[in-house]
């Protein structure tokens, strides 16, 4: 326990009660999403095709800004220093944070993908440019960030002063999984799918971590969307899209692909992120030789 730290926020610092209020966030947003998914639906009554499903994606990534809200508002009431994660850093260093990170998640994801295709896993045909495809990047933005906020933004704020870098990894990775219960519940579980999820959200963390920039998370968790759903049409924690520039067909489950989940349910995707674990360890350890106590933990944060 630390000396001279209140009540409060001994409480707020609990990493049961951050895990629980940021569920809360996330649950209690997504169903008033899906309330206003559903209003909105059948007021503009969106057909089938190409629009309908770009208006109702759009709708959907666009009401993440629920949830986020929610956080935003508790962290200014409990903690309001705290959003200051958001802008450290002047405004170069995180455009470069956010185009390190968007780089990074295309190229791991289209590494991935260009296996999967090069295996025989997926067949991956040039489909078609669309117009939606450029529309629709700021609202999956919007929707990546807004978990970042959540679970790369609030929770390591309020964990840091209480535990160390590799507890609040192991927190961000399993609340990551929370996430998309709702993924599983609909297309099923996969044991894949829920160790890459793991997986990433320690990444995510660590990449935080290491360049000492929010925004590179919200890059990568950008570009690796966008790229697997948007680009080459592949299923996105098992959703697909029908105006991708490219289009998978004829798939199946092999060591490269998932047929239900895509990259996100392949072992070979657990092994791109286990190397990028491994280079960003090397790098927390080696690069910045950081100390491994809270001192090092405020400073990184």
């Amino acid at each position: 326990m630390l000396t001279g730290t209140s009540n409060k926020d001994r409480i707020l610092d609990n990493a049961l009660v951050v895990g629980i209020t940021e569920l809360i966030f996330m649950i209690g947003g997504m169903h008033c999403i899906r309330a206003i998914i559903l209003a909105v639906s059948s007021t503009l009554d969106l057909g089938a095709g190409s629009f309908g499903e770009f208006m109702t994606t759009m709708i959907t990534l666009a009401c993440f800004l629920i949830p986020i809200a929610f956080c935003l508002i508790y962290m200014r009431i409990t903690k309001p220093q705290s959003l200051k994660v958001f802008t450290r850093g002047d405004f170069q260093r995180r455009l470069r944070s956010l185009l390190a990170g968007l780089l990074i998640g295309f190229f791991a994801n289209g590494l991935i993908s260009l296996l999967a295709g090069l295996t025989g896993a997926v067949n991956i045909s040039f489909q078609s440019f669309n117009f939606y495809l450029i529309l629709i990047l700021p609202f999956v933005f919007i929707q990546c960030t807004c978990e970042e906020v959540l679970l790369r933004g609030y929770v390591p704020v309020y964990l840091k002063d209480r535990h160390d870098w590799s507890s609040i990894a192991f927190v961000s990775g399993t609340l990551f999984i929370f996430h998309h219960y709702r993924n599983l519940e609909y297309f099923g579980f996969s044991s894949a799918f829920c160790v890459n999820v793991f997986l990433t959200g320690v990444m995510l963390y660590l990449m935080v971590l290491v360049n000492g920039n929010f925004w590179i998370c919200c890059g990568f968790h950008t570009a690796w969307n966008y790229t697997q759903q948007c680009l080459f049409g592949l299923p996105n924690s098992g959703q697909s899209s029908s105006f991708a520039l490219f289009h998978g067909t004829e798939s199946k489950d092999t060591f490269f692909y998932n047929s239900v989940y895509g990259n996100e349910g392949s072992w070979m995707t657990t092994i791109v992120l286990s190397l990028l674990i491994v280079a960003l360890l090397y790098l927390l350890y080696h690069g910045r030789k950081p100390d491994r106590n809270r001192k090092h933990n405020r400073s990184t944060q």
